[in-house]
């Protein structure tokens, strides 16, 4: 049970559950990617590398959702998970590449209470069939099987202290994941860093960054359970502060073309300059600021555009908040302009914009988004259009569990 002290905070510690560290050293076989990035070509292969891969009791294929929940029972019968009997926050660091280049970023795992109107705020809106899945999960299992990925938008400095000190300490877990991102997993038990943990967290606003989702399911699933279950206005989260290893990548539109190629680029020869570039090109000047410009490939050619008057989005966008958010000027403005309802697909690399660029389909490839874009949109109320950010990379699964 928590200290009195700790009750009423904003972002607590819990019992966890985990895999039981007799039965595995690490993670690899077992943890997961988060189930909405999880494709069939990998689902087969995650469940191959082990009969307990968390993709067992975190996707329910043909809707058996029953199956789940006797699963997970079955793990916990067998102490493939355990149950941690202590309250602890988990510090979780990631390093990986982007580009050749190493970052770190770390996070902290807990409980983020929900019933405080106003404080936690969603970036980008979300798909009911996604909803749907989730929110039979939740009732099925009664755990929130992984994590809301929350940022606080500022630099919290005992925070970054935290990480310095643990970094050089044993890890409780790691994980590599297939894209090569070493996870490492630590337990905070010490009772004095667990109340500046607490502390750091007050008296702020958060912003949902990844797991919309898993939100707004676990939000609904406290105001049905409130007065049932114990602990039920709190999710589990990942709360990442402002920092370096905070990456946002693009997300890019594949479009399937009503016309041809030519009528594409007439079409939008009225309001940009389009010029054919070498992929080298295309991504420098993806990674400027400045007016708005986005990349298009076709089935064998890239091509830069750029916006030759950046006044005119005053009169078509009316929020000016908007105007600097690439995603929404191509959905508003340039999608209407082509006669485009929306994307087909979206593709998060150039691997897969150039995979995707077939006959009859055009990839748009985006600059991606920055936090001050979208603390702008968030501190105005608004949202952005969905798929609009990639924090990359993501939590795995099966890190931790917490039931109710």
């Amino acid at each position: 049970m928590q200290p009195l002290s700790l009750m009423f905070r904003m972002f607590t510690p819990f019992c966890a559950t985990f895999y039981n560290p007799e039965k595995f050293k690490n993670l690899d076989k077992v943890a997961c990617p988060p189930y909405d990035v999880i494709t069939e070509k990998s689902l087969l292969r995650l469940r191959a590398n082990s009969p307990y891969n968390f993709s067992w009791v975190d996707l329910a294929q043909g809707g058996d959702y029953q199956k789940i929940s006797d699963t997970l029972r079955t793990w916990l019968d067998e102490k493939i998970l355990v149950d941690d009997h202590q309250e602890n926050f988990y510090l979780c660091g990631q390093q990986f590449k982007v580009e050749g280049k190493i970052f770190w970023r770390f996070g902290i795992l807990g409980l983020l209470r929900m019933d405080k109107p106003g404080t936690i705020r969603p970036h980008e809106y979300t798909h009911s069939k996604a909803k749907e899945d989730r929110a039979r999960m939740i009732r099925t299992t009664k755990a929130n099987l992984s994590p809301v990925f929350v940022i606080v938008p500022k630099k919290i400095p005992f925070l970054h202290s935290l990480y310095k000190k643990y970094i050089k300490e044993k890890p409780f877990f790691t994980f590599k994941d297939i894209e090569g991102t070493q996870s490492r997993l630590w337990k905070i038990s010490d009772t004095a860093v667990i109340e500046k943990i607490t502390q750091s967290f007050e008296n702020t606003k958060f912003i949902i960054a990844d797991g919309h989702h898993r939100f707004e399911v676990a939000y609904d699933f406290f105001q049905e359970y409130r007065d049932k279950i114990k602990g039920v206005e709190s999710v589990l989260a990942y709360m990442v502060e402002e920092q370096p290893g905070l990456v946002i990548l693009p997300i890019n539109r594949v479009v399937e073309l009503p016309y041809g190629e030519d009528e594409l680029f007439k079409r939008l020869a009225e309001y940009f300059s389009i010029k054919a570039v070498p992929e080298g090109t295309l991504k420098t000047a993806l990674k400027g600021a400045g007016a708005f410009l986005f990349g298009i490939r076709t089935e064998n050619k890239f091509y830069l555009a750029r916006l030759k008057k950046p006044a005119v989005l005053d009169k078509i966008i009316k929020e000016k908040v908007f105007r600097k958010l690439d995603t929404y000027v191509l959905s508003h403005f340039v999608f209407a302009l082509l006669g485009i309802e929306k994307p087909c697909a979206y593709a998060n690399n150039m691997r897969q914009v150039k995979e995707m660029a077939v006959k009859g389909r055009v990839v748009f490839v985006m600059r991606p988004a920055y936090m001050k874009n979208i603390c702008d949109i968030v501190d105005n109320g608004f949202r952005m259009p969905q798929k609009s950010t990639y924090f990359h990379p993501k939590i795995g699964s099966g890190l931790v569990i917490r039931r109710f």
